[in-house]
C-alpha cells in the first residue's frame, strides 16, 4: 500500500483547515481554536518581551563597551 493512496484516501471534511475554511466546527471544535488562539498570542507576547529585553541589554553591553573602549583610548 502505497503512503500517498493513503492520505489521499481520507474522507472529505476531515482536513481541519477545509473545515475552518468553510465553518463546518463543532461548538467544542471552535471552543478548542480559540482556546488555542489565545494561547498562541499569550506565548508569542512573552517570546516578544523576552527578546525586547535581550536586545536592550545588548545595546546596554555595547554602550558600556564603548564608553569603556572610549575612556582607555583617551588616557
Amino acid at each position: 500500500m502505497c503512503l500517498a493512496a493513503a492520505v489521499t484516501a481520507s474522507p472529505a471534511g476531515a482536513n481541519i483547515l477545509d473545515q475552518i475554511k468553510t465553518g463546518n466546527l463543532s461548538y467544542a471544535s471552535m471552543a478548542v481554536l480559540v482556546v488555542l488562539g489565545f494561547i498562541t498570542l499569550y506565548v508569542a507576547y512573552r517570546i516578544g518581551r523576552f527578546l525586547l529585553k535581550v536586545f536592550c541589554i545588548l545595546v546596554g553591553v555595547a554602550a558600556i563597551v564603548a564608553a569603556v573602549s572610549w575612556f582607555l583610548l583617551q588616557h
